[in-house]
């Protein structure tokens, strides 16, 4: 899309992205589960005990950081990348 939007006077500009998991309310909700009635609450609760959530406010600041960025129309970049 983003190659047929550069092709266009007036291009649009598209970013697709997978943040990776973010610590929100769902995440807190999936942690409070037991087991038997959500079979994933262990996992959700061993990303959160290792650390692997980011939080709202950094994701936040990070996709501000994405949107102020020039990319390469079509290019496909990794979360981390930028």
């Amino acid at each position: 899309m983003g190659a047929e939007q550069n092709k266009r006077e007036n291009p649009i500009e598209i970013i697709a992205v997978d943040p990776g998991m973010v610590d929100t309310e769902l995440q807190r909700v999936a942690r409070g589960k037991n087991e038997t009635d959500f079979g994933m609450a262990p996992w959700f609760n061993l990303a959160h005990e290792t650390g692997q959530l980011q939080s709202t406010r950094d994701l936040g600041e990070h996709l501000l950081h994405m949107i102020d960025q020039k990319m390469e129309p079509g290019k496909i970049v990794t979360y981390a990348e930028v």
